[in-house]
């Protein structure tokens, strides 16, 4: 299993290029510059914006790789179709494109409310 040094939710927050609020509500696979290699890239349905610029009413992430047979890697953040919750995102070598690399850059809506009070107060 994959093991995460602890960050406080000010330390995710501060090395965040961009963090919302919204939900999840598609992804597609996308070949990666010819290599053959799929990516999935979900769409994010924004609802607040606490840092950063988002170029419209959504913002591309970065997902979890799809696995042959269903394998899943104790390092990939999952995140399902539908899920609402708080994003850290940071910024990729790809203009609009952003990534979840570690766990606590997401955080499910239902545990959400204490970090969003505090940054929405900053």
């Amino acid at each position: 299993m994959a093991d995460w040094e602890y960050r406080t939710p000010a330390e995710v927050a501060a090395q965040a290029d961009l963090i919302v609020s919204g939900v999840l509500t598609g992804r597609v696979s996308e070949e990666i510059a010819g290599s053959g290699n799929l990516q999935n890239i979900g769409t994010v349905s924004i609802d607040k914006v606490f840092k950063g610029t988002a170029d419209g009413d959504t913002v591309a992430v970065i997902l979890a790789p799809t696995r042959p047979g269903g394998l899943v890697s104790s390092a990939d953040v999952l995140i399902a179709d539908g899920q609402a919750g708080l994003w850290y995102l940071q910024a990729t070598e790809r203009a609009g494109l952003f990534a979840v690399k570690r766990p606590d850059q997401f955080v499910p809506a239902d545990e959400a409310a204490e970090q969003i009070k505090a940054l929405a107060s900053e």
